[in-house]
């Protein structure tokens, strides 16, 4: 018999299994039995030779084609909706009963398609309608068998011929759910399981055929609720439906939708929800992101930032609301002190300590509502750079911080602060401290000093700098204490250099009146000057530098605490309120005091030192202006002498208020540094040399 004699009785074989097969999918036989398949048939099959297993291919494709085209589109027309879906799913589970039926007859096929040959031949080629074998490369699909075969042709025959209904029907669906309506969204998992399995693989079919569609009449939804809530309700109200559609389409991914949507379906939610209309809900004047700062709505500018942080053009704005608020708070602090200054008098500590509070509520913002986002530390600074930089009773209010934090921390050196709160709030780290309590322990367990001694032992750089003078002569008792610390401290740490900061410590000294004992409490320099007059009833001022080895401005502070302040342990002569070279002292044995233990203060910060500060302020401010100059020209290449000056005002506007006589200082410092050059066709211009 010959090939095409033997292929068209195969046909005719397999089209009655086919026939019956068809019949008891549409519900017209009943009887499975009519289902089994000559068993000589596959035989028969697996004998032919390639050249007709090319023909069977093709056929196997048609029976499908044949099927769904003839029989399944047209029992589907009219049929709309959720009743649509249904049959859809039904007709997936029949097309699996199909291939299942037809896999015993044409196992061998897949030999032949495992290997591509069928994309090779040229019979198939001239067999299989070309735009089916183009289709198939286009869409990166390599049939590797007969049931990808068979789902190819549901896809091509079915599925993307209903697709415009079915893809309607299940979007509806989804509206009408998230309209609060209750739906079978099971079947929908089902549905959409049918277009992840006709990709065959990929989710090409999923995305071109559902998805596209999908998103765009998400967004339009989404549009319009957007307008309709920012007319509605308030900036939190909004907030608030915003997050709770966002959490809703996210668990929606999780129940029926693939999992590659969700970054795609967030996207669009937040450019239609968050970005498009954020101006709008943003700037709502009792109830926008200023109002909710005003009033602390810390929950409210949680959400904000929650919904916000991954849209970097939404997100600067809140930032330079945050900035401006701050900003605006801190100019009411400043004017505030400026209404309440006396006679040019600012109540510093009373300022200082309201801006430090101001920092720490708003460092907790930062922290705990926007989640330490450089954009709103970056604010912070900025906002606090603004009022900072602004004069209180014609003090720069730089100058009063300096000031406030140069006494917290001296105090501090001196254990003689009891705000440990202000402390923390301006040093981040004082750990110092705590290892400096783990040393004494360590060394009150190796040495039995006959001294009630304790060394407080700082790292130099974690603390404010302090005045260095000569080495003084102490008594010998704390003489003692310091040359058995040294060798114990030197054991414990191999590269450190101990340095003893004398005018830092206190002491605890008994004074023996006339009336009684009373414990003072000194400075290391008040105790040294008191004890030289254990073997001296009178001394000059010379006479006690001599002894005490002390400078002079030093030496004068101690003597005037000791002579001309609240407790006169000394007299003096004359008992006049200064000191001077020629003054002498002897030990006031009369002194009295209700206490039995007082502190003898030194001046904590005297006027000479305030200008000190101030100094330091403003001395680097030349080259400030300098480097700001030089970063303008590098940009601009050449520019005015006015546009230059204006540039340069305003870049260092947020750090001080540079004065224009400054400006052109520097600028002439600069041309004779060789950075700038005048411009030869114009002298008012000037170049900027490389």
């Amino acid at each position: 018999m010959g090939k095409n004699l033997i292929f068209e009785d195969i046909k005719a074989k397999i089209g009655s299994v086919v026939t019956n097969l068809t019949r008891f999918l549409e519900g017209d036989n009943e009887d499975k039995t009519l289902l089994n398949e000559d068993k000589t048939l596959r035989k028969t099959i697996s004998k032919m030779c390639p050249s007709l297993r090319c023909h069977l291919c093709f056929y196997y494709e048609r029976i499908y084609r044949t099927y769904y085209r003839e029989t399944v589109l047209p029992s589907l027309k009219n049929t709309h909706g959720k009743e649509l879906l249904e049959k859809l799913y039904q007709r997936m589970i029949n097309h699996k009963i199909m291939v299942s039926s037809l896999s015993e007859i044409f196992e061998d096929l897949n030999k032949f398609l495992a290997d591509g040959s069928y994309m090779r031949s040229k019979k198939m080629s001239r067999s299989l309608p070309l735009q089916v074998l183009r289709d198939r490369r286009n869409r990166g699909t390599v049939i590797q068998n007969f049931e990808d075969l068979a789902m190819f042709s549901f896809r091509e025959y079915l599925l993307l011929e209903i697709n415009p209904e079915s893809r309607v029907a299940v979007v509806n669906m989804i509206m009408e759910e998230r309209e609060g309506v209750a739906i079978d969204s099971d079947l929908l998992k089902k549905v959409l399981d049918i277009y992840m399995q006709s990709g065959i693989g990929t989710v090409q079919v999923y995305e071109e055929h559902f998805e596209d569609f999908f998103l765009q009449q998400t967004a339009s939804y989404y549009s319009h609720k957007a307008s309709s809530w920012i007319q509605e309700y308030s900036c939190p109200e909004y907030m608030m439906k915003c997050e709770e559609s966002l959490e809703k389409e996210k668990e929606r991914v999780t129940r029926y939708l693939h999992s590659s949507t969700e970054p795609k379906l967030v996207e669009i939610m937040q450019n239609q929800l968050l970005f498009l209309g954020a101006k709008q809900f943003l700037d709502k004047g009792q109830s926008g992101c200023g109002a909710l700062l005003r009033d602390d709505k810390k929950d409210d500018l949680s959400r904000m930032y929650r919904l916000y942080h991954a849209i970097p053009q939404v997100l600067e704005p809140v930032a330079d609301v945050f900035r401006l608020h701050i900003a605006t708070e801190g100019s009411v602090l400043i004017k505030e002190a400026e209404d309440s200054a006396t006679s040019g008098i600012v109540e510093e500590q009373v300022l200082v300590r309201k801006i430090i509070d101001l920092h720490d509520k708003y460092m907790a913002y930062v922290t705990d509502c926007f989640q330490n986002h450089t954009l709103f530390h970056k604010a912070l600074k900025e906002a606090f750079e603004i009022f900072c930089n602004k004069k209180v009773a014609g003090k720069p209010s730089a100058e009063l911080l300096a000031t406030f934090l140069y006494n917290l921390f001296k105090k501090a050196a001196n254990d003689k602060s009891n705000d440990d709160s202000a402390l923390e709030s301006t040093i981040y780290n004082v750990n110092d401290m705590e290892l400096t309590k783990d040393i004494q322990r360590l060394y009150m367990g190796v040495a039995k000093p006959e001294v009630d001694f304790t060394a407080t032992v700082l790292t130099l750089s974690s603390w404010p700098s302090y005045k260095t003078s000569p080495e003084p002569n102490l008594p010998v008792e704390m003489v003692k204490c310091t040359k058995a610390f040294d060798p114990f401290y030197k054991s414990i740490t191999k590269s450190r250099k101990l340095n003893w900061a004398y005018s830092l410590g206190k002491c605890h000294v008994t004074g023996r009146f006339d009336a009684g004992s009373i414990e003072l409490v000194v400075s290391t320099y008040q105790a040294a000057v008191l004890c030289v007059f254990n073997n001296a009833e009178r001394l000059t001022f010379n006479e006690i530098i001599e002894q005490v080895k002390l400078d002079h401005e030093d030496l004068a502070r101690v003597l005037h605490s000791l002579s001309c302040a609240d407790y006169k342990i000394l007299k003096k002569e004359p008992a006049s309120k200064t000191i001077s070279k020629t003054d002498s002292f002897e030990f006031n044995s009369k002194f009295t005091n209700k206490k039995q233990r007082i502190k003898v203060p030194l001046p904590t910060l005297d006027e000479p030192l305030i200008d000190k500060v101030v100094d330091e302020v403003v001395k680097d401010r030349p080259s400030a202006i300098e480097a700001c100059l030089v970063k303008i020209m590098k940009e601009k290449k050449v520019l005015q002498f006015r546009q230059l000056i204006a540039e340069c005002v305003e870049r260092l506007s947020h750090l001080f208020k540079p004065e224009i006589k400054q400006i052109k200082k520097r600028i002439e410092k600069l041309m004779e540094k060789d950075y700038l050059i005048r411009d030869i066709d114009d002298a008012n211009s000037f170049k900027y040399v490389a």
